[in-house]
């Protein structure tokens, strides 16, 4: 009786806990891939700065890695097309 008393103060008191600590968690609507943050990077700042940064990273897309750097924007496609669904 004195938990059931307990419960109903705690559901009066404090609604809002007592509901998230019932609530069922909701699985993540937004899907994640994990990339590489190097290739992340360069696109992004390729994308923020001058428009030739951008155009030269789609003109090299087709070339062989240079010094072993795989073009970053086909490092983040094969990072997205290998994700786990």
């Amino acid at each position: 009786m004195a938990e059931k008393m307990n419960s109903e103060m705690q559901d009066t008191l404090f609604p809002a806990e007592t509901a998230a600590a019932q609530a069922p968690t909701a699985p993540n609507p937004t899907p994640m891939v994990s990339v590489p943050q190097d290739a992340l990077y360069q696109v992004l700042r390729a994308l923020m700065g001058p428009g030739h940064l951008i155009r030269e990273l789609q003109a090299t897309m087709n070339l062989p890695p240079l010094a072993g750097h795989a073009n970053p924007i086909n490092v983040l496609v094969q990072a997205y097309n290998n994700r786990s669904e």
